[in-house]
């Protein structure tokens, strides 16, 4: 169901162009009548959701509404009428972050600019008292700026989550699970209460997507997603791109630790970790990785060179660069959930 345009909702929003459609809800360019602006309006399909699921969504569309912050899509109204129920909110001129990753990785130091405006306005909607829970690149708009600068705006915050009384993405009441998997922590995939650390586990992965221009996860299916996550660690991005500085790798690998009290206990501390990393580390995490490799072509010309049957000796061999040490075991652990 769609619908037409120049219908009014509400008797002021009158609908323009189709933005974007989701199982349960179309987003469309609207015009506020009253106000003369253009608006994007988020309309619930009538029918498509139950009265509870409704209840939730008016309800967290109200809080999420007392949020204004630069880096949060701002919500103007919520209502209804024949067509279904509805939000109004601020219409963002640009591309979503999902459409930009789909173009191939990004530079570190965009990324970080990128991710560092995501955690200062999660911070902003995690002091609200409201979990965001489907942090993805598609739940991020690029703004257009006037100095050609990526401004960030994170979008469907504290409505996902709760407007449905269905499995497609977050625990409710009826144990069902509402989200993305990909970008899910362990913990939500798991049915455990999910705080703001879930977020900060989310834009972490983010920052791996944006950073290697991969999905974390592959073509996963939701088992597969639900074991992998609750048994191994999370993927290493050293091991996906070479020469990131080493601040920011710990960075990633720290929001991504499986137990949400091992994560930056606030997307702030994220944010800051971020602000601090040392690209000088680059050119020595690189010259690591080169010096490895000179040794290993120098092995093998070493063996090449070395009659048949003898074993080249040690003085022959160039020195290899020492390697870190392993780290210590750490505890292992695992949600109980109900049949996985």
């Amino acid at each position: 169901m769609s619908l037409p345009t120049g219908k009014k909702l509400d008797g002021r929003y009158e609908v323009g162009r189709m933005l974007g459609k989701g199982g349960m809800g179309v987003v469309y360019e609207a015009f506020h009548t009253g106000l003369d602006r253009k608006v994007a309006l988020k309309v619930i399909l009538a029918g498509e959701a139950d009265e509870p699921g409704i209840a939730r969504f008016r309800r967290e569309a109200k809080v999420a509404s007392k949020i204004t912050h630069e880096h949060v899509v701002q919500i103007y109204d919520v209502g209804s009428d024949e067509a279904g129920d509805f939000i109004v909110m601020e219409l963002v001129e640009g591309e979503s972050l999902q459409d930009v990753v789909n173009r191939g990785r990004l530079d570190p130091e965009r990324a970080i600019a990128i991710a560092v405006q995501m955690l200062e306005g999660l911070e902003a909607i995690h002091a609200a008292g409201i979990v965001h829970r489907d942090v993805k690149p598609s739940n991020v708009m690029l703004a257009r700026s006037a100095d050609h600068d990526d401004h960030v705006k994170l979008m469907d915050f504290g409505i996902s989550k709760s407007m449905f009384g269905a499995v497609s993405a977050t625990i409710t009441e009826t144990g069902q699970v509402i989200g993305t998997p990909q970008y899910m922590a362990p913990e939500q995939v798991a049915g455990a209460d999910a705080d703001h650390r879930a977020d900060v586990y989310a834009v972490g992965l983010t920052l791996f997507a944006m950073l290697t221009g991969e999905t974390p996860y592959g073509d996963k299916t939701f088992t597969e997603l639900v074991a992998i996550k609750l048994r191994d660690p999370a993927p290493s991005l050293a091991r996906h791109r070479i020469g990131l500085p080493q601040g920011l790798l710990a960075a990633v690998a720290k929001s991504l630790e499986r137990e949400p009290f091992d994560r930056f206990p606030t997307a702030a501390a994220f944010a800051a970790a971020l602000l601090a990393v040392d690209f000088t580390d680059v050119q020595a995490n690189s010259a690591a990785h080169t010096m490895r490799a000179t040794d290993a072509e120098s092995l093998a010309r070493t063996v090449a060179a070395t009659p048949a049957g003898k074993t080249p000796a040690p003085k022959d061999i160039a020195p290899t660069v020492p390697l870190a040490a392993p780290p210590p075991p750490r505890r292992r652990w695992c949600w109980a959930v109900a049949g996985v």
